[in-house]
């Protein structure tokens, strides 16, 4: 596979563990589209490498014979004691975008149904109900944090509806969801991954649980029981599955409203705009303006040339989406947000075979969230201008968000 022909730099000085990065990624991701779109770093296990405009990036993702990242088996090669991540491993390998064909093309085929826009706009009640409980006991207090008291609960209800499980335990799968997805801060201490594999498996017990106890109620889990009966997927990688659903959801759904919600406290002309009808909100837009997804990983197939650089089989290639989500090559203005835009990123959820399967949950939770928030919360602002984002070279997204607003009178 060739890419490209511009002539490969080697050191384009960037650093995306750095305090400036975290604040603001998008000038660094700018010049490392003008002077290095694709490099190599030394890492710990090889040759890494870096790509950051959006055509280079879409034709990884699409490319069948490039593999998904091997990170389970990198820690169960690596742990001290097999056993101190063995639920870990067991149920996180099991995870769609950890899955390679053909095995991941049969899950696909067997969930995929259930996550289609069709199925998932029947969805729309339930969360608009969910989402204005959330904020019903804020209005007339004039103080709320979007991020925690919002944005951080809305897409474990959400998640906990669609399988069928109450969602009186939000905060406590809220802590399972966070912590498990923290399996991708690397490197990690084995203590780190001591205490993920405990959550595993307290995560496991509660989904045992409500398995056992929902087989009659609406919702996946049933669907899930049937199919485990039929022999299509085993018990494990159902369980598996609502691990993931509640994880990657959370992590992605929340960072989606939190980042949203800032786009358009930053942008006011914006804001008025959708306040008074006369823009709706662009969710893809506020999306591709702050993404939460910044970067995914990938792994060589086979030897492939990209812009002049060599890159051998096995070698792992960090794919930037929130470099490409700016790329000038693609968008008109990047750095600005634009609700009429019309041109919309197609890597948000990436794409190719391992496309996010519940970008549509995400997509359709995050607008209904952000349509209500902007409705109710009159005059809203910033209670200061901190931004306490979360350290992540992979996903972006705040930590909170506290706001004041024009309370409802008693």
């Amino acid at each position: 596979m060739v890419v490209g022909s511009v002539s490969p730099v080697s050191d384009p000085a960037f650093n995306p563990f750095g305090a400036e990065f975290t604040r603001n990624p998008y000038p660094s991701y700018k010049r490392l589209r003008e002077i290095a779109p694709v490099h190599s770093v030394r890492g710990c296990l090889g040759t890494d490498w870096v790509l950051s405009r959006y055509e280079d990036i879409r034709r990884i993702l699409t490319d069948p014979s490039c593999l998904v990242d091997d990170l389970p088996a990198r820690i169960r090669r690596t742990a001290r004691d097999a056993a101190e991540v063995q639920a870990l491993c067991d149920f996180v390998e099991r995870w769609l975008f950890f899955v390679n064909p053909p095995s991941h093309t049969h899950l696909r085929e067997t969930i995929g149904p259930h996550f289609s826009r069709a199925a998932i706009s029947g969805l729309e009640p339930t969360i608009r109900r969910l989402t204005e409980d959330l904020l019903s006991p804020k209005l007339r207090v004039g103080r709320i944090d979007l991020v925690l008291d919002v944005a951080q609960l809305l897409p474990c209800q959400v998640a906990a509806s669609l399988l069928g499980v109450p969602f009186i335990d939000t905060r406590q799968i809220v802590e399972w969801s966070v912590d498990l997805f923290a399996i991708f801060v690397q490197p990690a201490s084995p203590a780190h991954y001591r205490r993920l594999n405990q959550q595993t498996e307290r995560f496991r017990q509660y989904l045992v649980t409500h398995w056992n106890q929902s087989r009659s109620e609406p919702g996946l889990i049933t669907s899930f029981v049937s199919k485990t009966n039929e022999g299509t997927i085993d018990v494990d990688q159902a369980l598996a599955f609502c691990m993931m659903l509640f994880s990657v959801g959370q992590e992605t759904t929340q960072h989606l409203m939190g980042n949203g919600m800032l786009a358009l406290l930053d942008h006011p002309v914006q804001m008025d705009r959708v306040r008074h009808g006369i823009s709706l909100v662009n969710i893809k837009e506020l999306a591709r303006f702050n993404t939460p997804v910044q970067m995914i990983m990938r792994r060589a197939g086979s030897d492939m040339i990209i812009r002049g650089n060599t890159i051998r089989a096995g070698e792992r290639l960090h794919l930037l989406l929130g470099s490409a989500h700016h790329d000038e090559d693609v968008f008109q203005a990047p750095e600005e947000l634009d609700l009429s835009r019309t041109e919309a990123s197609g890597l948000l959820f990436g794409t190719g075979p391992h496309v996010c399967l519940g970008l549509h949950v995400a997509l359709l939770t995050a607008q209904i969230a952000i349509n209500a928030m902007v409705e109710a919360l009159h005059n809203l602002r910033p209670a200061n201008r901190e931004r306490h984002w979360i350290r992540s070279s992979h996903m972006r997204g705040l930590a909170s968000l506290p706001c004041y607003f024009d309370s409802t009178p008693i």
